[in-house]
């Protein structure tokens, strides 16, 4: 019986560390989606809320991509000039800092 408690206790101490690693692998990751949404926001003036959103939306695929099914798709639209381009375009260079990959169409 005292082997088998050990081995018992053994995997449970390796289940352990798997889930700190990947707490703070995912703590690493919020941090840098809030270190870009902080960047983005103080490149652009008045569409803090559209910014929140964009993030909002990435951030499950981004956490955690091995558990969604179909790829996540952001939509903007709005009128001509008002950032949706430039805020994507920032967002895509700033892709090493969050690694995201991106299918952009423009306009068409």
């Amino acid at each position: 019986k005292e082997s088998k408690d050990s081995k018992y206790e053994e995997k449970i101490q390796t289940l352990r560390k798997k889930v700190d690693t990947l707490t703070k692998e995912n703590m690493d990751k919020i941090t840098k989606l809030q270190e870009t949404k902080t960047k983005l926001k103080s490149e652009f003036v008045g569409i803090d809320s559209i910014i929140d959103k964009v993030i909002d939306s990435i951030t499950p695929w981004y956490l955690t991509p091995e558990v969604l099914e179909r790829p996540t798709v952001v939509s903007l639209w709005g009128l001509t000039g008002t950032g949706k381009t430039s805020l994507i375009r920032k967002l895509i260079k700033r892709k090493t800092t969050i690694c995201l990959k991106f299918n952009f169409v423009g306009n068409f």
